[in-house]
């Protein structure tokens, strides 16, 4: 691996596509594994969880689970401070492959599965 690094032989990437929504289509992803998997290329998938943030209203009984921080002396929701969890990421299926043609075959196999 330092040796791929070195030479800049790095491991080459593909990202499955999303709805609008950022939700990844499930079935396409599962579909595009397998096929890889029956084309014998050698790859290897990296999946980014997005969790989510509960953010509680002032006046529901749950308010103290929210996680709260200290702003101006006043304690305060996270969720009123952080763009993160206003906005949180969405949740992304990367394949990584050791070959420039294999990940140029996972892109063929891929276009046919999304069209």
């Amino acid at each position: 691996m330092a040796r791929r690094y070195f030479d800049r032989d790095t491991y080459k990437c593909v990202e499955l596509p999303t709805y609008g929504s950022g939700e990844i289509r499930k079935s396409a992803a599962s579909k595009f594994i397998e096929r890889l998997k029956n084309s014998n290329i050698e790859f290897f998938d990296d999946r980014l969880p997005a969790k989510e943030y509960k953010q509680y209203d002032v006046m529901d009984e749950n308010y103290l689970k929210n996680i709260l921080v200290k702003k101006d002396g006043e304690y305060e929701p996270l969720g009123w401070n952080s763009e993160i969890v206003k906005n949180p990421p969405v949740k992304k299926i990367r394949v990584y492959f050791k070959t420039q043609q294999g990940r140029d075959r996972a892109v063929k196999i891929l276009a046919d599965l999304t069209r």
